[in-house]
């Protein structure tokens, strides 16, 4: 992060941490990596305008969506 600050993943990120916290249900790191995954795949989508139901049950069947590939210049 530039300057100190999060980005704004990262912020996305931070109140499932907080409440896991605090429902002291700290799982291990793998289903905590895999939660966190699942949550950044949703919040990716729904930057892009897209249903955040529609994405997980296209994943679901097979058929994921995949963020556009940056242009590099």
């Amino acid at each position: 992060a530039l300057c100190g600050m999060p980005h704004k993943a990262e912020r996305d990120l931070r109140p499932w941490k907080t409440v896991q916290k605090i429902s002291g249900r700290l799982q291990s790191s793998t289903a905590t990596r895999h939660r966190l995954t699942i949550r950044g795949y949703i919040s990716t989508a729904i930057k892009h305008g897209l249903d955040a139901m529609t994405v997980l049950r296209n994943a679901i069947l097979g058929t994921p969506w995949m963020p556009p590939i940056p242009m590099i210049i």
